[in-house]
């Protein structure tokens, strides 16, 4: 990874799904790197809605998924 990527986990994503402009600003023009874990556990989430769950398999769609 270089200085422009950062790899988050689950709370960090969720708190960035629920609108934290902190959050957002900090990943903003990063390549973010996902632990397959972290992706399964936003993916298991059971409360979530279809247009959420859309927004999630987008974003990790953008995301670096490591093994």
């Amino acid at each position: 990874m270089s200085g422009s990527s950062v790899l988050v986990d689950t709370n960090i994503l969720i708190y960035l799904f629920k609108g934290n402009e902190r959050i957002y600003e900090l990943l903003k023009g990063r390549d973010i790197w996902v632990s397959f874990i972290t992706e399964m556990e936003l993916l298991a989430f059971d409360g979530h809605s279809a247009a959420e769950l859309n927004t999630i398999k987008k974003f990790l769609g953008q995301c670096k998924i490591v093994a």
